[in-house]
């Protein structure tokens, strides 16, 4: 798990998934329950956390704005340290957990406590995108050859599209073009727009993966949110050498490998005019110019092409001695 304060998630969870141009700053609810998946695996407690009656001022057709989010995320924190504490007298049984989760509220809501976003910490295993087994991540290695330098958008509709969908009927085409374009738009750039990183593709693999699952993607994919993924990766790989305590010739060439060039050039181009500086008062929280990244969209009709002869593209995979199979995301 992986631990920051309330105050910086907040502001990755805002360049991520928060509805771009929204004003006030707003999420879409089903973005905001894969996001608490992050923090427990636990469905019946996240339905309770959506419910808590002093969230549904802050709830209106489906969505949260962020004063509710940021009243979440600190039950939330709270809650953790307080588990952490076991309570007397509280039930942590499942049938219990609701009332486990007023107790909760109440003492978050009465007792004397540091309400600084930047102090209060949050304990997580993702920020909205999940986590696969060490399997999955090899899996996704072996789709693209390592010494690839750069690939362009065609060659990786067709490569996503290929590993994930090739099973599905031309009636779907044009909604798949369309969640692997929306991948393609978030994932950083070389200058010129117009080509990734080996490392970047291979993340695209991952992300078209969490697609076919029917997770949601992301607004936008922050480097905090990139950088997470990328060293998911390389601990997969390189889980013995981490071990050893060094990192091994082939791990330092894969960090060296990675574009923070490109990230940071993608970030600004991106950025345009989208920033916004929010001032929120929430209830004793103090929060100051948060920052909201509006993503870009951009046309799919020149990448449909790619995609419509997708059933009948055969991955060149002979190098690696082995036969090809969709790759499905595990549940």
């Amino acid at each position: 798990m992986e631990t920051l304060s309330v105050y910086l998630i907040s502001e990755i969870v805002i360049e991520a998934w928060a509805i771009p141009g929204s004003v006030p700053t707003t999420f879409r609810i089903d973005h905001v329950k894969q996001l608490l998946e992050g923090f427990t695996k636990d469905s019946d407690y996240i339905a309770s956390l959506i419910g808590l009656p002093l969230l549904q001022p802050y709830i209106s057709v489906d969505k949260l704005n962020l004063d509710g989010l940021l009243h979440l995320l600190c039950i939330v924190a709270f809650g953790q340290e307080q588990g952490r504490q076991n309570l007397d007298g509280v039930d942590e049984t499942m049938n219990g957990k609701y009332d486990y989760l007023s107790c909760i509220v109440l003492m978050f809501e009465t007792l004397d406590i540091d309400r600084d976003l930047r102090k209060i910490l949050l304990h997580f295993y993702h920020l909205g995108i999940p986590k696969a087994p060490a399997w999955y991540f090899e899996s996704c290695l072996a789709v693209l050859p390592s010494d690839t330098r750069s690939i362009k958008c065609d060659h990786a509709i067709e490569l996503w599209g290929v590993t994930h969908y090739s099973s599905v009927g031309p009636a779907q085409h044009e909604k798949i073009v369309q969640k692997l374009m929306n991948i393609w738009n978030i994932l950083p750039k070389y200058p010129g727009g117009r080509t990734i990183d080996y490392n970047a593709c291979i993340i695209g693999v991952y992300l078209a993966g969490i697609t076919s699952a029917n997770y949601l993607l992301p607004y936008s994919l922050p480097s905090h949110l990139y950088y997470i993924m990328f060293m998911w990766f390389h601990e997969t790989v390189f889980k013995e050498e981490d071990q050893v305590g060094s990192p091994g010739p082939q791990a330092l060439e894969l960090l060296q490998n990675l574009n923070i060039d490109a990230i940071v050039q993608a970030i600004s181009e991106n950025i345009k005019n989208a920033l916004q500086n929010i001032h929120t008062s929430v209830a004793g929280f103090e929060v100051s110019e948060t920052e909201h990244l509006q993503s870009t969209t951009s046309s799919i009709s020149s990448t449909r092409s790619a995609f419509h002869h997708i059933r009948d593209v055969a991955l060149n995979v002979s190098n690696r001695n082995r036969n090809y199979t969709i790759l499905k995301f595990p549940l």
